[in-house]
């Protein structure tokens, strides 16, 4: 599949030459796939002219991008060598329970007037992810890869006349309705991954990477309301659920190179990891506190990643542009209640965190 392939003979001499500058062998007994021309037959034509000959080029034709196993180098996959990135990500977070507040015009506390639930919405916010790593000419690499993402959302109700029935009052307080209410959600989001992979040659025009490392994570939300009027007084609810991760990844990616400068690209992996879950929940009324409650757990949490994607390559350069799917399972974890019974019984609420949107890359190998 591949630009370089070995050769015998007087054309050896001639590659054994270009191996120091360039690392890889080409081949002479076969037109070249990338274009290039060897004229190993020309006796008029001095070795260090081949080589400037070939180098011009190589230059020229764009294949620079080199997946190597042990058959040699090919035009598709991984260049050998040192390579760094940034990406830029623009994802969006969904999450389901993130509601405030719903519309109650009799102010009775039950929500019998067919008015939707307000919730806060993450939108789509941005973020960015940096690698660097190195990749040897067997076809072996190994990279670090950081990932910071935030996100907030802000939201405010204010209908008067004890209208605001105050979803997120625990049960057990007996404060059901508000005048007004103003409530914020934030996400913080930091990751840490060590990987190590092999390239597989899979044809002419196709490469596959199976990698495998270790990922340590940080994820801090925290959902606040603040409550006035009616049955509040300067009423404020607090719920921040920080969790701290640390487990192994196994994944894939599929390169396929649909000419020397453009490839397409899915990359693919899985995620367990065992985790420390901090969950907090503080309730002031009137100056006075009437919730506050904590809980650790230590669950173990799966997550999947999927990324399509289109390169394009010029030189050492590169710049990619993707669509990310990300979903953790049972991440959100927030502490609350679910019934007045007896003071409250705890729920055990676990909800997926997902993650999706597009990512633009800029890339570099030498």
């Amino acid at each position: 599949m591949g630009c370089f392939k070995k050769v015998t003979g007087r054309a050896g001499v001639v590659c054994s030459a270009y191996i120091i500058v360039f690392g890889c062998l080409i081949g002479a007994a076969q037109p070249l796939p990338c274009g290039l021309e060897l004229r190993a037959n020309d006796s008029t034509i001095s070795l260090e002219q081949r080589i400037a000959e070939l180098e011009q080029q190589v230059a020229q034709s764009g294949c620079t991008e080199l997946a190597c196993d042990s058959q040699g180098c090919t035009c598709c996959g991984c260049r050998p060598g040192w390579f760094g990135s940034v990406d830029y990500l623009h994802w969006q977070i969904t999450r389901d329970d993130l509601a405030f507040a719903i519309d109650d015009p009799a102010g009775l506390g039950v929500p019998n007037s067919g008015a939707a639930v307000r919730s806060l919405d993450y939108g789509f916010s941005n973020g960015i992810r940096a690698a660097v790593g190195t990749r040897t000419d067997s076809g072996w690499e190994i990279g670090f890869r950081y990932t910071h993402f935030s996100a907030d959302d802000q939201r405010s109700f204010v209908p008067g006349a004890g209208r605001v029935l105050a979803v997120q009052s625990s049960p057990a307080t007996g404060l059901t309705n508000a005048d007004s209410v103003s409530a914020t959600a934030r996400l913080l989001l930091n990751l840490y991954d060590l990987e190590a992979g092999y390239w597989f040659d899979l044809g002419d025009s196709v490469s596959l990477l199976a990698l495998a490392g270790v990922r340590f994570g940080e994820v801090d939300q925290h959902l606040r309301a603040r409550y006035n009027g009616g049955a509040f007084v300067n009423g404020d609810i607090s719920v921040p659920t920080d969790v701290d991760l640390f487990g192994g990844r196994l994944g894939g990616a599929i390169h396929y190179q649909h000419s020397s400068a453009v490839s397409l690209f899915c990359n693919t992996s899985v995620t367990l990891a065992a985790s420390t879950i901090q969950a907090s929940r503080r309730e002031i009324n009137a100056g006075q506190t009437v919730i506050d409650v904590s809980r650790r757990t230590e669950p173990v949490i799966p997550q999947a990643e999927l990324s399509l994607g289109a390169r394009y390559s010029h030189g050492p350069w590169g710049i990619a542009i993707a669509y990310d799917w990300s979903n953790w399972f049972n991440l959100a974890s927030p502490l609350e209640f679910a019934d007045s019974f007896n003071g409250g019984v705890i729920g055990a609420t676990q909800r997926d965190l997902g993650l999706h949107g597009f990512s633009i890359s800029a890339s570099f190998a030498y």
